[in-house]
């Protein structure tokens, strides 16, 4: 009888021996990223997990379609994953994969006959912050043995994006208020942005007589070169703080005035005269506004510094 039993005991052992010591889930196993790894189940060789579709920011609420895959390790088309999340949810599983119907956060393979998966990961709410997406990925060989298989896991962090306030402008205005045409046109404006930014972007345009100036975009000044009597001048100012762009706003309307002509020279002649000679008075004069006529309106004579009246 004794003998009976040590042979079923090195019975037991040799079969015990002969099967893998932990069997793995063809179908599967949630929450197997770190808890542990599966590679502490298929004494796994190297191989790399990625996980694409994940935006550099997410918008809260908003859908993305995730693709996780694993590349390396033992040659074939078998293989498995799991993947975890701290915020939002997992829907609309793919063809070899399903998501924890306990615990949304959750997702893994279904069958073992896939490298590469695909599911939706919808957003958390606004404020939510940082989301952290923690995976494992398995390049199975098919032995049926926990040998020869190639895992490793990976994380990825996706911050939230925060929206952004518009800029706006006030007190946009061109000066000097009484221009004509020997002024250069200034455009002064007051930015400002909730969120702090600086400016970045904002678009000038200016006017004359209703028409676009192209060669003025984006300048804060108009050189009296362009301007001439009677025209009327505005701006405008489209605020940007690089993202987003602010409401137009429009400035003052200026129109051109009359320029003040200038007498440029002034001379009696002859310069040295005889008492019985007649005085001539010549003078240069010019005038800014293109086609006005200048002329004298009023001269003085004065004798010893007094003027003579006649």
């Amino acid at each position: 009888m004794r003998r009976v039993y040590a042979i079923i005991l090195v019975l037991v052992l040799a079969l015990s021996l002969g099967s893998p010591l932990s069997e793995g889930k063809k179908d599967g196993k949630f929450n197997t990223v770190s808890n542990p790894a599966c590679g502490q189940c298929h004494y796994a060789t190297s191989a790399t997990p990625s996980l694409a579709g994940t935006p550099t920011e997410y918008s809260p609420g908003q859908t993305y379609s995730l693709t996780m895959s694993v590349s390396g390790g033992p040659s074939g088309s078998k293989g498995g994953f799991s993947l975890n999340i701290d915020k939002g949810s997992f829907s609309n599983a793919g063809t070899s994969a399903k998501i924890n119907s306990s615990n949304n956060k959750q997702a893994t393979h279904s069958n073992s006959n896939a490298r590469s998966w695909t599911l939706n990961w919808n957003a958390p709410s606004s404020g939510s912050g940082t989301v952290t997406f923690s995976y494992a990925a398995l390049a199975a060989n098919g032995n049926n043995q926990n040998t020869g298989d190639g895992y490793g896991t990976g994380s990825k962090q996706v911050p939230e994006s925060v929206s952004n306030s518009a800029p706006s402008v006030s007190n946009t205005l061109i000066s000097p208020s009484l221009a004509d045409t020997t002024d250069i046109l200034q455009l002064t404006y007051t930015y400002s942005d909730s969120d702090g930014d600086g400016e970045s972007g904002t678009q000038i345009r200016w006017y004359k007589d209703s028409s676009l100036v192209s060669s003025r975009n984006n300048m804060a000044s108009a050189p009296s070169s362009l301007t001439s009597k009677g025209e009327q001048w505005y701006a405008t100012v489209t605020p940007s703080d690089g993202t987003d762009s602010g409401t137009l706003k429009t400035s003052n309307t200026l129109i051109i005035q009359n320029a003040v002509p200038t007498v440029s020279s002034a001379a009696i002649s002859p310069a040295s005269p005889a008492e019985d000679e007649a005085l001539t008075l010549n003078w240069g004069g010019s005038d800014a506004d293109l086609g006005d006529t200048v002329s004298l309106e009023n001269t003085q004579w004065f004798v010893d510094g007094s003027v003579v009246s006649s």
